[in-house]
């Protein structure tokens, strides 16, 4: 019997054993040695297999008093070996850190030995500061040393070789590497926090802003990062622009003692940097003023405007060199960066385009204006023409010179430049030259044109001004001056500034409201740093409701579980804070569940549908993967439910301006409120910096910060408003809402006009109506002679006073060009003798002063000369209607005379027409007859036209 159990035991061992050694997994050992630079044993030495493939640490041993290790894994994973020399300790790291890569899945075995070097180490601290874009807070840091070359190619950290599975027989050389990059990105910083997370490496050895450099050795220690630059040509170098900080250069390397600390001030590195930039844009400004104005643009207020700018930089770099606080300067520079490149930029952009729109339009002011001189001056055709071709040219010089468009449209666009000037001049030359001489008018006996009137008119008074050539050039002088004023001195004209303007309050309260919306339609997120930060240290966190929402134009997956139903219907979370509720009432939406978990960042609110399809109550909990398709592999995160809200409460929930407080989605591509049914809420801190947080990146790539509102007093926001949008500048928005009035903020461009401060330009007008008035007057007493001629060969009143008020449109159009143009040379000539003196006038680009100009110059010119016009039509016209008492028997008698006279009665007239003739014969007469109703001693009445009818005579 008991050698049946002994048997039946070693039966089942030798089973046992079979069955593991066919189960077991081959083996991989790695051993080795660390010892100093100078030879001895490291005995306190972390010795870390990590497996890339699966992330995770595989292997964990410390080095023997004779720095000996031995560590055995399974075969099969893409190891790295890392070794972290501790202090005697073990509470910081004595030594540089090493690595060597054995990335072989048939790797066998393999033997290390390290050489190490004592460590000093580097503290980088702060964050960027960047003016016209965004840090990400992500940043590398490398050792490199003297010359330049990483630190890895230039000391040597031992030798090791190694075996593998499939190459029989052949031993491999390979050297371990000194752990030379650092930051949030540096794998060798991954592997750590991950060792962290699984509880194998010790605490506070390491930090991300920890940088271990080799003691008693020359190095350089150089930090890159990125930023986002909104800038735009010609000041953006590019869109994703890289940041590089060094600390020590080939000249003056860094050389520190055996655990030695020194710091990397990231905040005042880049505070260095950013005058430098703004600087740069302040240059760049300049150089464009300058360039415009050598073609002809009058820019002496931009040129204050940018001046405030160079003071506000070298303000900043004073304030640098002495140390003052960091938010002052990057105030002082934020404030100079949004005058250089948007508001004195902006300015030139919009005139160089005004510019280059004007020039083709005035190229028909020119011709228009040469044929009105060459009529004026001449009779004869032949010479209208050729005076047209000499005023065309010459004004075309001048215009040339004068304004700067057309330099500008010869240099971009030539061809533009030649069809413009070749059609306005062969065009007027074709309609007013070579079209009346080729095309006649119908002409009949007795008859003239409404047309051939107008021009007979015009005729008569232009010769009528050249007769008192003194006083006609007084006349057009005085409109000329009045003109020229109103082009040079006249202050209208499109400005870039600061604005504010009342919109309608939808909440009661005091609060102040920031949005970024490029272009006034396209929502864009807010900085984290230069913003959230920014208005954190100016109120505090605890007044403040920030609003995030995914990015609306990246598609993602948000898929909610509990047990086995899954939902995958959502499109969008917001994230909010429980200050939210001080400002929107949020709270109102909640059916079951407390808004102040809102700070917790495990906590979720769903909507009232989806707790229906999931089952689930406040207090429960649910897993929720949000990922982008192709970009991330889904995690899973476990979530409480601390809310279940009213979707339709939610819709009714608006914001100071008006707007939804909803996350945007991207329909048919258009931004628009997500559904209430679609919408997650959860912590916004959480959102931002927990979910979709790309390796090495600090931020989410997807969550952002969308909405900021600022609780505080009156003033205080006020302030803060203004403040904050003269640091931003354009596609920036602060609604300050003040008890039940809102105001909106923005900068932007708005028309500056002198005519809504005073009405002092009023003045010169009058003063040239008044001598248009006297003038006019006068012409009227020295021609009462033709007067009384007109009214003898049939003129009427009104002819009359039309003739008098032509003469003033003459005056008008004349002195109207010539005022426009002299104004326009008048820029020029400030340009060369005045450029840095501010003279608080604009230049007047725009096509459509021109047409302005001449409009101004005639209304004056024909308001001054209504009141002589009217006295010369009514100087031999009976002005009185005499009435007079009669007896009853004549009046008897007059009346039957009169309905004697006004029988019916045919006449027949002794003239022979042409039946083909006869329509166009008795039109004719009808007209003449038609203008003898308005006589004051003969005149037709009761006249009428009827049917053509034959008479018994045929």
């Amino acid at each position: 019997m008991r050698k049946l159990i002994l048997s039946s035991l070693l039966l089942l061992f030798l089973v046992l054993a079979s069955t593991y050694m066919a189960n077991a997994q081959p083996t991989v050992t790695i051993k080795g040695f660390v010892k100093t630079y100078d030879g001895k044993p490291h005995n306190n030495t972390l010795v870390v297999v990590f497996d890339a493939r699966e992330f995770t640490i595989k292997g964990l041993v410390k080095t023997d008093p004779e720095g000996l290790f031995s560590v055995t894994v399974p075969q099969g994973g893409r190891y790295l070996v890392y070794i972290f020399p501790l202090t005697e300790d073990g509470k910081g790291l004595s030594h540089v850190p090493e690595m060597i890569d054995l990335s072989f899945e048939d790797l066998k075995e393999a033997v290390v030995n390290f050489t190490i070097y004592p460590a000093a180490f580097v503290h980088v601290s702060g964050m960027v500061m960047y003016v016209g874009g965004e840090w990400r807070g992500y940043y590398v840091v490398e050792v490199l040393g003297a010359e330049g070359k990483p630190l890895r190619k230039v000391l040597d950290a031992g030798k090791a070789i190694y075996k593998r599975e499939f190459e029989v027989g052949k031993v491999f050389e390979t050297k371990p590497l000194i752990i030379d990059v650092y930051g949030r990105g540096s794998p060798f910083i991954v592997v750590y926090r991950r060792g962290l997370r699984e509880k194998k490496l010790p605490e506070g050895i390491l930090t991300v802003d920890t940088v271990i450099v080799p003691a008693y050795q020359d190095v350089i220690v150089k930090v890159e990062t990125s930023v986002i630059d909104r800038r735009r040509p010609p000041f953006l170098q590019e869109p994703i622009r890289k940041l590089v900080f060094t600390l020590g250069d080939p000249l003056k390397p860094l050389n520190l003692k055996s655990g030695e600390v020194t710091v990397l001030d990231l905040l005042w590195e880049s505070l260095k940097r950013v005058i430098e930039d703004v600087r740069r844009d302040v240059a760049i400004t300049e150089m464009l003023i300058e360039e415009l104005e050598s073609i002809g643009f009058y820019l002496a207020p931009e040129r204050t405007e940018l001046s405030k700018a160079v003071a506000l930089v070298e303000e900043a770099r004073v304030d640098f060199e002495n140390r003052q606080p960091a938010e002052q300067i990057l105030e002082k520079l934020e404030k100079a960066y949004v005058i250089a490149t948007q508001s004195v930029a902006g300015r030139l952009f919009f005139l160089k385009t005004v510019a280059l729109e004007g020039a083709p339009m005035l190229s028909y002011f020119i011709g228009a204006f040469a044929v009105t001189m060459a009529f004026y001056f001449f009779e004869d055709p032949r010479k209208k023409f050729l005076s047209f071709v000499a005023f065309f040219a010459l004004f075309l010089l001048i215009f040339v010179y004068a304004y700067p468009g057309f330099p500008l449209l010869w240099s971009n666009r030539r061809d533009l430049f030649l069809i413009s000037v070749g059609s306005a001049f062969l065009g007027i030359a074709f309609l007013i030259f070579y079209l009346p001489s080729k095309v006649k008018e119908a002409e009949l006996p007795g008859a003239l044109r409404k047309g051939s009137i107008a021009a007979i008119t015009f005729s008569i008074a232009k010769r009528f001004s050249r007769l008192k050539k003194t006083r006609t050039l007084i006349t057009v002088f005085s409109l000329a001056a009045l003109i020229w004023a109103f082009t040079v001195l006249a202050s209208i004209s499109s400005v870039y500034g600061i604005w504010s303007e009342d919109v309608p309050s939808n909440i009661r309260g005091n609060f102040l409201l920031i949005k970024h919306v490029v272009s006034g339609t396209t929502p864009s997120p807010l900085g984290f740093f230069s913003d959230y930060k920014w208005l954190e240290g100016k109120v505090g966190k605890e007044n403040m409701a920030v609003r995030v929402f995914n990015d609306p134009q990246q598609i993602l997956v948000i898929t909610v579980t509990k047990g086995k139903v899954k939902y995958t219907g959502i499109k969008a979370i917001l994230g909010l804070s429980p200050v939210e509720d001080k400002v929107t009432g949020i709270s109102r939406i909640l059916i079951e569940g407390n808004v102040d978990k809102l700070s917790q960042p495990n906590a979720i609110y769903i909507p009232s549908t989806l707790a229906r399809k999931l089952e689930v109550r406040v207090g429960d909990s649910i897993e929720i993967t949000v990922y982008r398709r192709g970009l991330e592999v889904p995690k899973v995160e476990t979530c409480i439910v601390a809310g279940i809200f009213d979707e339709a409460r939610l819709d009714l929930i608006v914001d100071i301006d008006g707007d939804s407080i909803k996350p945007l989605v991207k329909v048919k591509g258009k931004f628009a409120p997500a559904n209430s049914t679609d919408i997650l809420i959860m912590n916004w801190e959480y959102l931002v910096k927990e979910v979709l947080v790309e390796k090495g990146a600090e931020l989410s790539a997807v969550f952002q910060i969308y909405e900021i509102v600022v609780l505080g007093e009156p003033k205080v926001l006020k302030e803060l408003a203004n403040s904050y949008i003269e640091r931003k500048g354009e596609d920036y928005y602060a609604y300050v809402n003040i008890g039940d009035r809102c105001i909106k903020l923005f900068f932007g461009q708005k028309v500056e006009n002198i005519l809504t401060s005073n009405i002092d330009f009023v003045v010169p007008i009058l003063i040239v109506v008044f001598n248009v008035l006297v003038s006019m007057y006068s012409i009227v007493n020295e021609r009462r002679r033709e007067i009384f001629v007109f009214n003898a060969i049939g003129f009427n009143p009104m002819h009359i006073a039309i003739l008098f008020l032509a003469e003033s449109i003459v005056y008008g159009l004349i002195s109207g060009g010539l005022g426009y143009i002299a104004g326009l040379v008048t820029f020029r000539l400030m340009t060369v003798t005045a450029r840095t003196q501010n003279l608080l006038v604009r230049e007047k680009l725009e096509w459509y002063w021109s047409i302005i100009a001449i409009l101004i110059s005639v209304l004056v010119a024909m308001i001054a000369s209504f009141k002589p016009a009217l006295n010369a039509a009514m100087m031999y016209t009976p002005s009185k209607v005499r009435r007079i008492k009669m007896q009853e028997k004549e009046r008897e008698k007059r009346e039957e005379k009169i309905l004697t006279t006004y029988a019916g009665k045919t006449y027949s007239l002794p003239v022979k027409i042409k039946e083909d003739e006869a329509v166009i014969f008795f039109s004719y007469l009808y007209t003449r007859l038609k203008d003898l109703e308005t006589g004051y001693r003969e005149r037709v009445e009761n006249l009428e036209e009827f049917e053509e009818e034959e008479m018994p005579d045929g």
